[in-house]
């Protein structure tokens, strides 16, 4: 399985997100962490995070649902 079709598979997952992986979804947010910062935050909107990150290292533009 790929990290697309991984994504594809939790994209919409209302699982919360654990928080012992907050210094990594930090890391992985970068310059947008302070908008989720406050938010309890699920798998599905970890995917949304990482597909735009994907998305920007090709040179292309997410769509932001």
């Amino acid at each position: 399985m790929t990290l697309r079709q991984l994504c594809e598979c939790l994209a919409f997952d209302p699982e919360p997100f654990p928080l012992e992986y907050e210094p990594e979804f930090r890391r992985l947010c970068g310059k947008l962490y302070p908008m989720w910062r406050d938010k309890r935050r699920t798998y599905g909107d970890v995917v949304a995070v990482l597909n735009q990150k994907l998305a920007e290292e090709e040179g292309h533009v997410a769509s932001v649902a």
